[in-house]
């Protein structure tokens, strides 16, 4: 039985080769059936699987039982080994796809192995022979014709593992892959031929040809898996693992990246199994629907950079266009030319923002995104959060556009305002220039020189330039600014324009005010250097206005310079303390204020210097006094002592020079005077009783009362003190020289003197020489002698008042008498009581002349008198002397006797008893 057994299987064999030869699977001109120990247990046993060897050209087309369509044809170069091992050469394959028939991959190798079984069909004698579907090749190019989106496919790899009946194929070597939507590479790859399903290992990278012409790379560590998308017809998916990145090559090229990015597109139609590699180079494309990238996303295009956790990208049909959504941590990054700086020179400014997103790209011929807040900005040491952000990004320019809710902050500074729009942009000379504008309503606070801190507010527009260093603001419309500290102030302007304030500067025009604690200003023109120095100009038809607790100015412009304030073009400037005000014209005009203690305990001292120079014109209205003044240069000074803030007295000092004219008004008497120099000083202690004045001029003074006695005078020297009385002196060698009409009299007269004092009650004088004269009196045949024209006087001192003229040490009067002749009055001390007036005069009510000590009297050549005392009684015509005795020389005789009278008129003469001798020949007579 066993031997009609291994009969049957040799026949069966011989048979099965034979249909081999004639029918589909061939096995090559030489077949080795090996010998093989009997396969059968025993007798009753049919081997269903036996071992065979073949060498030579081999064939086998693999069917589905089933259905009898092909599943995979076979071609190679065999060899079979010890052990049942087929080396393979120079090896083909088709595979098919099992639905429709049609080829769905080809397969080229050098070389490989696999097994070749015979099949025997159970509980039959037949028997074929079966290829392995597990197989080995080397050097292999495998073709993927039409079951996927990205075929036709083209493979290369050094080897090759794989299950033809299933089409599925994988490798551990590296990878080539070329196709008509990629171009892929890797090391290691699984193959699905019959659902298009491709993946690759490791280090993968696929270049992908767009449909709208871009170079599209993708690449990442791990695996790279690209299949089709069931959920779209023609649709293609590719996944990118572990540092994946997409590259989108171009003028304006783009990046992204992440742990994870999926590729959701749709292939281009084109020759399907009939593309050859050679029609692949025009024909590849690939139309993608959407990017999404997950994990650590980065996406860059030019100097931008988009980081979130997670993002959703879409390629637009323009070359360099794309929309992107980020969410989960969106965030991003710009990188510009650098600042015009030198700390920064060569080093580009970043900007960074994030927020809570989603963030949404769009870019064609610009990048635009929009990203929902709270959102942030930084870039350099400012930072910039908002409830909402949108930018602009392009070549030489960024934009970014804050909204509600705005805040930027830097060291120096913050800002706040309903609407921020950050401009970065290159200018000719390839320099970086960050700009900004805050619209609406805005608040910007920072520390100004040092020791300031301000707040500046905007109803409507601040532009910014922003630099390493600093802000500068080109443009504020709307200002109001306050500066707190020493020397702080509050500004208000329609429109200003250079602001920075480290140190504080910039210039505001139109309705400017200024308001310091020395004062408001208000013009057309603002300039400010510093917190201590600033500049306002007006015109001509609307001055500065400066106004102060101590009184307003007005001047075509105005500087303050710390506690100095200077003016030009001074129309007025008014000063008020306490009672007092001083009022002042000029060409400049320079005052600095002080407050500071003084020795005596609890008072403080309120203190403004002035200087005026150039066409002085100032007015003094002091509490009984009023003065008008004319000079080239005006110091002042005015000071307020207080204590605990209650007015205790005030001072006032004023110093003119350069050819001084001033006009003074007290009570009822005017003086106008001119020098060179004149100094006023003034205490106001508050109360009418307990004021006084002091005025000195000095140099080439000349004065003249506008009122009362009419005096006039020149001198060297002028005091007027609190009392109103004048003291004009005069230099060493200088005389003082002073005319008008005696005080409370109309009598005028002429003097010179050392110094004279007067006033509207009194007239004194020093060496006085004084020179009476009343030829506007008609009749003058009333009067005494010593009162007629031509009189005239000398002494040591001259005492007049309203009721008396004193004439005092070594006195001299001369005069005429009614008929033209002269006489000459020496004494000690002379006295007229009264002072005659024109009414006076003519009613004959005239105090007696009185002279004492020494007196001596001299009537022409005829009369010689010496005694002790002259008078000239009231309403008499005559005069009398008294001495012991009383010596009088009279024509050619010499009287001794206790008095003598002589009548101008009648030209007599009387004596008392006394002697009497001829000065010829002297003896006694007796009356």
């Amino acid at each position: 039985m066993k031997k009609f057994l291994l009969f049957a299987l040799l026949f069966a064999a011989s048979v099965m080769v034979l249909r081999c030869i004639e029918g589909d699977s061939t096995l090559g001109r030489e077949i080795e059936v090996s010998n093989y120990p009997n396969p059968f247990e025993n007798d009753e046993d049919i081997a269903t699987d036996v071992p065979v060897g073949i060498n030579g050209k081999f064939q086998y087309t693999k069917e589905d039982p089933t259905s009898g369509k092909k599943v995979y044809f076979f071609e190679a170069q065999t060899k079979t080994l010890p052990g049942g091992l087929v080396e393979l050469e120079t090896i083909s394959a088709l595979i098919f796809d099992p639905e429709t028939g049609e080829e769905s991959a080809r397969i080229k190798a050098r070389r490989g192995s696999t097994s070749v079984h015979s099949e025997v069909e159970e509980h039959t004698t037949n028997f074929a022979l079966k290829l392995d579907d597990s197989i080995e090749l080397e050097d292999v190019e495998l073709e993927l014709l039409g079951q996927t989106p990205i075929a036709p496919l083209f493979l290369r790899t050094p080897k090759l593992s794989g299950v033809m009946v299933e089409g599925r194929f994988w490798s551990e070597s590296p990878v080539i892959i070329d196709s008509a939507t990629l171009r892929a590479s890797g090391t290691g790859f699984d193959i699905n031929a019959s659902e298009g399903h491709i993946v690759l290992r490791a280090q993968a990278s696929a270049e992908l040809a767009t449909e709208k012409g871009r170079e599209v790379l993708l690449a990442c560590s791990g695996v790279l898996d690209m299949r089709e998308d069931v959920d779209s017809e023609g649709g293609v998916t590719l996944q990118a693992n572990d540092n994946a990145k997409l590259s989108v090559a171009g003028d304006d090229p783009l990046s992204l990246e992440g742990d994870r990015i999926l590729i959701f597109g749709h292939r281009k139609e084109i020759a399907g199994s009939s593309a050859t590699r050679e029609s692949l180079a025009d024909e590849r494309s690939l139309g993608f629907k959407t990017v999404r990238a997950e994990g650590g996303v980065r996406l860059s295009s030019s100097n931008n950079l988009f980081l979130a956790e997670l993002a959703l990208l879409e390629l637009g049909s323009e070359a360099g266009t794309f929309e992107a959504t980020l969410t989960e941590r969106p965030r991003g990054s710009v990188r510009m030319d650098q600042l015009p700086s030198e700390e920064l020179a060569g080093k580009p400014l970043e900007l960074r923002f994030e927020g809570q997103g989603p963030l949404t790209l769009v870019q064609s011929a610009t990048t635009r995104f929009e990203l929902p807040g709270p959102a942030s900005l930084e870039w350099e040491e400012s930072r910039l959060t908002a409830a909402h952000m949108t930018g602009v990004l392009e070549e030489g320019r960024a934009q970014f556009q804050a909204t509600e809710n705005v805040l930027v902050q830097r060291p120096d500074g913050s800002l706040t305002t309903d609407e921020f729009l950050l401009t970065h942009i290159r200018d000719d000379s390839d320099r970086g220039n960050l700009m900004a504008v805050a619209s609406g309503k805005s608040l910007l606070s920072g520390a100004a020189d040092g020791d300031h801190h301000f707040q500046l507010w905007s109803e409507r527009r601040i532009a910014f330039e922003i630099f390493q260093d600093g802000w500068r603001l080109p443009q504020i419309l709307g200002m109001r600014l306050l500066v707190d500290g020493p020397r702080g102030f509050e500004a208000k302007a329609d429109e200003v324009s250079g602001f920075q304030w480290d140190p504080l500067r910039f210039e505001a025009s139109s309705n400017v005010e200024l308001l310091a604690s020395d004062g408001k200003l208000r013009g057309e023109d603002l300039q400010v250097w510093t917190t201590e120095d600033l500049r306002i100009e007006g015109t001509a038809d609307d001055p500065v206005v400066f106004s102060s607790p101590e009184g307003t100015w007005k001047a075509r412009w105005v500087e303050r310079h710390g506690n100095l304030v200077v003016a030009e073009d001074v129309g007025e400037a008014r000063f008020i303390q306490a009672q007092d005000e001083v009022v002042v014209s000029c060409k400049r005009l320079e005052a600095r204020s002080f407050e500071e203690p003084t020795d005596q305990e609890g008072i403080v001292r309120k203190r403004v210097e002035f200087e005026a120079l150039g066409g002085v014109v100032a007015g003094a209205q002091l509490t009984g006094n009023e003065l008008e003044l004319k000079a080239e240069a005006l110091k002042g000074q005015r000071s307020e002592y207080l204590r605990d803030g209650e007015f205790l007295w005030a001072e006032t000092s004023l110093f003119a020079g350069q050819g001084v004219v001033a006009v003074l008004h007290r009570d009822d008497t005017s003086f106008q005077l001119t020098s060179r120099e004149l100094d006023l000083y003034r205490v106001d202690r508050g109360a009418a009783d307990l004021f006084s004045t002091r005025l000195q001029a000095r140099g080439n003074v000349q004065i003249e009362s506008l009122d009362g006695n009419q005096l006039s005078g020149t001198g060297d020297q002028l005091e007027i003190d609190r009392l109103g009385r004048g003291r004009l002196r005069a230099d060493e060698g200088n005389r003082v020289v002073m005319q008008g009409s005696l005080p409370g009299s109309d009598y005028p007269f002429e003097m010179t003197a050392d110094w004279i004092t007067f006033s509207d009650t009194f007239l004194d004088a020093s060496k006085p020489e004084i020179r009476f004269a009343v030829q506007q009196m008609e009749d003058l045949s009333f009067l005494p002698s010593a009162l007629r024209t031509g009189a005239k006087a000398s002494a040591d001192l001259l005492e007049c008042g309203s009721e008396s003229l004193t004439f005092s040490g070594a006195v001299t009067v001369e005069g005429s008498d009614d008929f033209g002749q002269p006489w000459n009055l020496q004494a000690t001390r002379v006295k007229i009581d009264g002072q005659p007036s024109e009414e006076s005069a003519r009613l004959g009510i005239l105090d007696a002349l009185r002279a004492w000590d020494g007196v001596v009297f001299r009537l022409g050549t005829q009369l010689l008198a010496h005694g002790d005392e002259l008078r000239v009684e009231k309403s008499q015509r005559r005069l009398r002397i008294e001495g012991s005795p009383t010596r009088v020389q009279y024509q050619d005789f010499d009287l001794f006797c206790p008095w003598l009278e002589y009548d101008f008129q009648l030209r007599t003469l009387r004596t008392g008893k006394g002697s009497v001798r001829s000065s010829k020949a002297p003896k006694e007579q007796t009356e």
